[in-house]
């Protein structure tokens, strides 16, 4: 929240950091002070000294010290994100108390949409259930896959597909986790699922080795991304261009191949930012999973004038992996002789997604903002899967069987023949959201107001094969469906004094789509039709600062999800006349953040669904 009656027309330079340099025997001390240029204390800021291990951040009133400093020329390097980094360059040799005057202007983050934001106190403001997983988590976690670092999010469980994680099945509060449909899937604030509204599936997963950071937010303040309101929103936060030089490797490696590969380049030149990071993720028979991963990402920043920062952000992921729905029945998985047996070497899932997106910040003034994103990704998902029956069927031979075909359920029966589900979506939208400081009444207000437009293609076809040429065959099936999505909303966030907010929201909801089948069944058909949905989706929620660290909060909202297009447009060409599905969700709750290690969120929610 931004403190009432100020008004910032030139920047307060007058900020003083206290340093002092004491010597014994080799090793140095540094303590000191570090505040944001309105006179703020800034707490968790990085203070590190260049070229060594020694480092800290600051405490909530900003102060730090660093031990342990051998004699000599060093480089402190103090930074803070939303700020440009200082360097105070010293020689413990010639100075032994020193008082340095240290400005840490405000500099242009990346445009780019965040669900929480990154001031602690933004975070402890919301009016809801939220949570944010850190890079200094991630990196304390060490994650092999991304359920590993979302075990640690309360209300979050996940169903594991695979040894690895590679697709992420994420359930909130009791949610069907089945490829993560019933949650908003975002990576810094753009939908990644494959249609997000007619097939909001989670077959790409954006990877958790690139990731700065992850928010999760659950309360009624997810009406403002949609179009799915249940569950919540998850938002994968990628790194920002640096303000200095910087890269590194990473590798990992172990049994079965398995190997991460991250390598990471970034450098602020001027008025002009860059990173780059290429992954790449492999694996030979690990717990018999055969996979191979490239993913680069690039961001760019442009700050073209005191008013005005242009973004743009590319990305490429490629995957080939024998991921399969086979698996061991009951009977198989009680004789422990399957544990490590790879059942079909016939299925084959290849994904690859090319996105880019262009984000522009322009402020009016130091109040009002305007921010648009335009984004579009591409997403083809092949796969390729032997066909097989757990109960045998006596009119039909099968040329393999995996298991003991003499006990009840404890084999099974392959075809020879493979159906290849080859599906590809097309994604493109347009968001410009306006962001509004004010005071009304002696009440300062934070207002977000927006509009956005997306269009999603999805192209699907079943190909009947055979083992020995699996990715040809007959076309069994053919269709198009289409979508184009219309939203509104809006949410204004009142500080009703210091300690008491309240945030009421609301948003509008329209979704055309069509289905157009051109083959079925191995037969032409040439036809189409199409339906559309309308929602009015309403929120308010409510957050109470007890004192520093600790508040309650409590919301309702609607719940919403849009049909999905198969099921809203039959088979034989025929609406449906689905609605949307509906919830009202209810919570209340408190949130305390004790110190840098301990924090603590409890929560009692009620989803009341109907349709």
């Amino acid at each position: 929240m931004k403190t009432m009656n100020l008004r910032t027309t030139t920047i307060l330079t007058l900020l003083i950091t206290l340093l002092s340099v004491h010597s014994a025997i080799g090793q140095n001390e540094i303590t000191g002070t570090v505040f944001s240029n309105d006179n703020t204390p800034l707490f968790a800021a990085n203070i590190a000294l260049l070229n060594t291990s020694i480092g800290t951040t600051s405490d909530e009133n900003g102060n730090f010290m660093l031990q342990g400093i051998p004699d000599g020329s060093h480089t402190l390097v103090i930074s803070y994100v939303g700020f440009q980094s200082k360097r105070i360059q010293f020689n413990t040799e010639e100075i032994v108390t020193t008082d340095f005057n240290v400005v840490l202007e405000r500099s242009f983050q990346m445009p780019q949409i965040e669900v929480i934001g990154r001031s602690p106190e933004r975070f402890q403001r919301i009016p809801g259930s939220a949570s944010i997983i850190d890079n200094e988590s991630i990196s304390r976690i060490n994650p092999i896959s991304t359920s590993d670092v979302f075990r640690m999010v309360p209300g979050v469980f996940i169903v594991d597909q695979d040894p690895l994680g590679l697709r992420v099945n994420i359930g909130i509060r009791g949610l069907d986790p089945s490829v993560s449909r019933n949650v908003l899937m975002m990576e810094d604030g753009i939908p990644v699922a494959l249609a997000p509204y007619g097939e909001p599936e989670m077959y790409y997963s954006p990877a958790i080795n690139r990731m700065e950071s992850i928010e999760v937010l659950k309360g009624s303040g997810s009406i403002l991304y949609g179009p799915q309101t249940f569950g919540g929103v998850i938002n994968y936060v990628t790194a920002d261009p640096p303000a200095f030089a910087s890269g590194n490797l990473h590798l990992r490696g172990g049994e079965g191949g398995y190997l991460v590969g991250r390598a990471t380049y970034g450098n602020t030149v001027g008025r002009s930012g860059y990173t780059f990071t290429y992954l790449h993720k492999g694996g030979n028979d690990v717990a018999g999973l055969n996979y191979d991963i490239h993913d680069l990402s690039s961001k760019l920043k442009f700050v073209l004038s005191g008013r005005s920062i242009l973004g743009f952000k590319f990305g490429l992921y490629n995957e080939e992996s024998n991921a399969t729905y086979i698996g061991l029945s009951q009977a198989m998985f009680d004789s422990g002789n399957f544990d490590f047996v790879s059942l079909t070497e016939s299925d084959v899932l290849n994904v690859r997604r090319y996105s880019a997106s262009v984000s522009h910040d322009y402020f009016f003034n130091d109040d009002f903002r305007l921010r648009t994103t335009a984004f579009g990704y591409t997403t083809t998902r092949n796969w390729s899967r032997e066909d097989f029956d757990n109960v045998p069927d006596p009119n039909r031979n099968y040329p393999r069987i995996i298991g003991n075909p003499d006990i009840d359920g404890g084999a099974i029966y392959f075809r020879g023949t493979t159906g290849n589900r080859n599906r590809a979506f097309e994604v493109a939208g347009i968001e410009p959201r306006f962001s509004l400081d004010y005071d009304f009444a002696g009440i300062s207000n934070e207002l977000d107001f927006g509009l956005r437009f997306l269009y999603e293609r999805a192209f699907e076809q079943r190909i009947n094969g055979d083992v020995t040429a699996p990715t040809t065959g007959d076309l069994r099936n053919d269709e198009i469906r289409t979508g184009y999505a219309f939203s509104a909303y809006i949410q204004n966030k009142a500080f009703l004094n210091e300690r008491f907010s309240v945030t009421p929201g609301l948003r509008v909801e329209h979704f055309i789509h069509e289905r157009n089948i051109l083959r079925s069944n191995f037969e032409a058909v040439g036809q189409a039709t199409s339906d559309e949905v309308t929602a009015i989706i309403p929120g308010i929620g409510f957050n109470y600062l007890l004192k520093e660290g600790i508040s309650v909060y409590a919301g309702v909202h609607r719940g919403f999800g849009p049909p999905r297009t198969k099921d809203a447009i039959s088979s034989n060409i025929q609406s449906e006349e689905l609605d949307a599905e509906f919830s009202w969700n209810y919570e209340i709750g408190t949130r305390s953040i004790i110190n840098d290690i301990v924090a603590t969120e409890i929560t009692f929610f009620f989803m009341d669904f109907r349709n």
